[in-house]
Protein backbone atom coordinates (compact mmCIF):
# COMPACT_ATOMS: atom_id res chain seq x y z
CA UNK A 1 0.00 0.00 0.00
CA UNK A 2 3.08 2.04 0.82
CA UNK A 3 4.05 2.08 -2.92
CA UNK A 4 1.07 2.56 -4.11
CA UNK A 5 0.39 5.56 -2.03
CA UNK A 6 4.13 6.63 -3.03
CA UNK A 7 3.11 7.00 -6.59
CA UNK A 8 -0.10 8.51 -6.24
CA UNK A 9 1.81 11.13 -3.78
CA UNK A 10 4.69 11.38 -6.38
CA UNK A 11 2.02 12.31 -9.10
CA UNK A 12 0.20 14.84 -6.79
CA UNK A 13 3.05 17.28 -5.88
CA UNK A 14 4.68 20.91 -5.73
CA UNK A 15 5.49 21.64 -9.35
CA UNK A 16 9.29 23.02 -10.80
CA UNK A 17 9.08 25.25 -13.90
CA UNK A 18 9.74 22.30 -16.28
CA UNK A 19 13.40 22.13 -18.48
CA UNK A 20 11.49 22.38 -22.03
CA UNK A 21 9.44 25.50 -22.50
CA UNK A 22 6.16 24.34 -23.88
CA UNK A 23 4.95 26.37 -27.25
CA UNK A 24 3.43 30.01 -26.22
CA UNK A 25 -0.30 28.69 -26.51
CA UNK A 26 0.40 26.38 -23.65
CA UNK A 27 2.00 29.09 -21.25
CA UNK A 28 -1.49 29.79 -19.50
CA UNK A 29 -2.31 26.20 -19.20
CA UNK A 30 1.32 25.69 -17.73
CA UNK A 31 0.98 28.30 -15.48
CA UNK A 32 -2.59 27.29 -13.92
CA UNK A 33 -1.54 24.03 -14.09
CA UNK A 34 1.18 24.69 -11.69
CA UNK A 35 -0.59 26.87 -9.05
CA UNK A 36 -2.88 23.87 -9.11
CA UNK A 37 0.39 21.50 -8.55
CA UNK A 38 1.43 23.75 -5.75
CA UNK A 39 -1.34 24.32 -4.01
CA UNK A 40 -2.06 20.18 -3.77
CA UNK A 41 1.31 19.95 -2.59
CA UNK A 42 0.68 22.90 0.38
CA UNK A 43 -2.36 21.14 1.18
CA UNK A 44 -1.31 17.16 1.46
CA UNK A 45 1.70 18.91 3.59
CA UNK A 46 -0.50 20.40 5.95
CA UNK A 47 -3.11 17.49 6.20
CA UNK A 48 -5.87 19.49 3.93
CA UNK A 49 -6.89 16.37 2.36
CA UNK A 50 -10.31 18.25 2.05
CA UNK A 51 -9.03 20.84 -0.17
CA UNK A 52 -6.99 18.45 -2.47
CA UNK A 53 -10.79 16.95 -2.98
CA UNK A 54 -12.42 19.72 -4.38
CA UNK A 55 -10.20 19.99 -7.33
CA UNK A 56 -11.05 16.29 -8.62
CA UNK A 57 -13.76 15.70 -10.65
CA UNK A 58 -16.50 13.65 -8.62
CA UNK A 59 -15.26 10.25 -11.18
CA UNK A 60 -11.76 11.15 -10.59
CA UNK A 61 -9.83 7.78 -11.20
CA UNK A 62 -6.13 6.82 -9.82
CA UNK A 63 -4.39 3.80 -12.03
CA UNK A 64 -1.22 1.98 -11.77
CA UNK A 65 -0.43 -0.56 -14.36
CA UNK A 66 -2.76 -3.90 -13.95
CA UNK A 67 -3.84 -3.20 -9.96
CA UNK A 68 -7.73 -2.26 -10.18
CA UNK A 69 -8.37 1.47 -10.72
CA UNK A 70 -9.19 3.70 -7.35
CA UNK A 71 -12.20 6.24 -7.13
CA UNK A 72 -11.56 9.63 -5.90
CA UNK A 73 -13.21 8.25 -2.78
CA UNK A 74 -10.88 5.87 -2.25
CA UNK A 75 -7.71 8.24 -3.29
CA UNK A 76 -8.81 10.67 -0.91
CA UNK A 77 -8.49 8.61 2.38
CA UNK A 78 -5.43 6.77 1.51
CA UNK A 79 -4.02 10.64 1.14
CA UNK A 80 -5.27 11.32 4.57
CA UNK A 81 -3.80 8.42 6.24
CA UNK A 82 -0.45 9.25 4.38
CA UNK A 83 -0.71 12.76 5.51
CA UNK A 84 -0.68 11.91 9.06
CA UNK A 85 1.58 8.81 8.94
CA UNK A 86 4.32 10.59 6.92
CA UNK A 87 6.35 13.78 8.05
CA UNK A 88 6.62 15.14 4.28
CA UNK A 89 10.05 16.93 3.85
CA UNK A 90 9.68 18.10 0.11
CA UNK A 91 7.74 17.18 -2.60
CA UNK A 92 9.06 18.41 -5.98
CA UNK A 93 7.52 17.54 -9.57
CA UNK A 94 8.60 18.89 -12.96
CA UNK A 95 5.76 19.35 -15.95
CA UNK A 96 7.86 17.19 -19.20
CA UNK A 97 5.33 17.32 -21.13
CA UNK A 98 2.02 19.22 -21.60
CA UNK A 99 -0.62 18.63 -24.67
CA UNK A 100 -3.62 21.12 -24.50
CA UNK A 101 -6.73 20.74 -26.88
CA UNK A 102 -9.15 23.47 -26.00
CA UNK A 103 -10.75 22.67 -22.26
CA UNK A 104 -8.65 19.40 -21.76
CA UNK A 105 -5.10 19.30 -21.14
CA UNK A 106 -2.53 15.88 -20.19
CA UNK A 107 0.72 17.05 -18.55
CA UNK A 108 3.27 14.40 -18.19
CA UNK A 109 4.64 14.90 -14.81
CA UNK A 110 8.11 13.61 -13.18
CA UNK A 111 8.02 14.19 -9.28
CA UNK A 112 10.24 13.56 -6.21
CA UNK A 113 8.48 13.23 -2.74
CA UNK A 114 11.38 13.19 0.44
CA UNK A 115 9.54 11.89 3.73
CA UNK A 116 10.04 10.33 6.73
CA UNK A 117 8.40 8.17 9.41
CA UNK A 118 9.45 6.72 12.48
CA UNK A 119 8.76 3.02 13.18
CA UNK A 120 6.91 1.70 16.26
CA UNK A 121 10.49 1.36 17.69
CA UNK A 122 11.56 4.76 17.36
CA UNK A 123 13.95 4.33 14.38
CA UNK A 124 13.94 6.75 12.00
CA UNK A 125 13.31 6.29 7.98
CA UNK A 126 13.35 8.26 5.25
CA UNK A 127 11.72 7.76 1.53
CA UNK A 128 12.41 9.25 -1.18
CA UNK A 129 9.47 8.15 -3.61
CA UNK A 130 9.70 9.11 -7.24
CA UNK A 131 7.49 8.96 -9.65
CA UNK A 132 6.72 9.75 -13.92
CA UNK A 133 2.63 9.92 -14.48
CA UNK A 134 0.10 11.59 -16.84
CA UNK A 135 -2.02 13.79 -15.32
CA UNK A 136 -5.66 14.60 -16.63
CA UNK A 137 -7.65 17.71 -16.16
CA UNK A 138 -10.41 19.54 -18.06
CA UNK A 139 -11.25 23.06 -17.70
CA UNK A 140 -14.49 23.86 -15.92
CA UNK A 141 -16.71 26.85 -14.19
CA UNK A 142 -14.11 25.92 -11.53
CA UNK A 143 -10.91 26.17 -13.19
CA UNK A 144 -8.94 22.94 -14.17
CA UNK A 145 -10.17 20.16 -12.61
CA UNK A 146 -8.18 16.79 -12.07
CA UNK A 147 -9.81 13.69 -14.09
CA UNK A 148 -7.49 11.12 -13.53
CA UNK A 149 -3.95 10.17 -13.14
CA UNK A 150 -2.32 7.07 -14.77
CA UNK A 151 1.02 5.98 -12.95
CA UNK A 152 4.15 5.19 -15.04
CA UNK A 153 6.78 4.46 -13.30
CA UNK A 154 7.41 4.50 -9.40
CA UNK A 155 9.83 3.57 -7.03
CA UNK A 156 10.83 3.51 -3.32
CA UNK A 157 14.67 4.49 -2.25
CA UNK A 158 14.03 3.69 1.82
CA UNK A 159 17.01 4.78 3.84
CA UNK A 160 17.10 4.04 7.51
CA UNK A 161 18.55 6.60 9.93
CA UNK A 162 18.39 9.78 10.28
CA UNK A 163 15.39 11.66 9.04
CA UNK A 164 16.47 13.74 5.41
CA UNK A 165 16.66 17.55 6.04
CA UNK A 166 15.38 18.03 2.80
CA UNK A 167 16.23 20.59 -0.47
Amino acid sequence: MFLQFACLAAALVTPIPPKRVPPKRDTSVLSALNARYAAMSRDFIQGNIGALGKIMVPGYEFTQGKAAPQSRKQVLAMLSHEAHALKVVSWKRTITQLNVAKSRAVATVSGVMVASQRSATGKAATFVLTAVSHDTWQKGGGGWMLQSTAVDHAGVNVQHGAPHKGN
